[in-house]
């Protein structure tokens, strides 16, 4: 399981390094603590997603480290049911990035909480392709 999360955490890291900032940064404010990761796991699911895995990553810090400085601290990957299929048929390197994943945080003593997903931009240059797919 430890290395499948730090296998995950690479990727996504990789992926980011690559894509050059071209993130979407989106920031709510959750000082209720109301969106949850799971919150936004059930939006992904009405929508036509998957999530494949939703790993809190708070435990296995406090494990290793003995402290995080985040009240929430989630990796998410997820696939569209077809439209995922329907990319890796026509660009089989799409692979590299289904499942997409997403980065969930908020600190401590922050209300607001923070997610983090590749652009359609930055998932084509990385692919090296073009298709109105990557958008829906």
């Amino acid at each position: 399981m430890k290395k499948i999360i730090i296998a995950i955490v690479a990727l996504m890291c990789t992926i980011s390094l690559q894509a050059k900032g071209d993130l979407h940064l989106i920031s709510i404010d959750n000082k209720s603590g109301a969106v949850t990761p799971l919150s936004i796991e059930d939006a992904l699911v009405a929508n036509g997603f998957a999530v494949d895995l939703n790993s809190e990553m708070n435990l296995p810090f406090t494990k290793q480290f003995k402290e995080t400085s985040f009240k929430v601290f989630t990796l998410m990957t997820f696939h569209h049911n077809t439209l995922a299929l329907e990319l890796v048929k026509k660009y089989p390197q799409a692979g590299v990035i289904t499942p997409m994943g997403i980065g969930i945080y908020q600190g401590l003593n922050e209300n607001t909480l923070h997610v983090s997903i590749l652009t359609a931009e930055a998932q084509g240059k990385i692919l090296g392709i073009k298709t109105p797919i990557l958008k829906k």
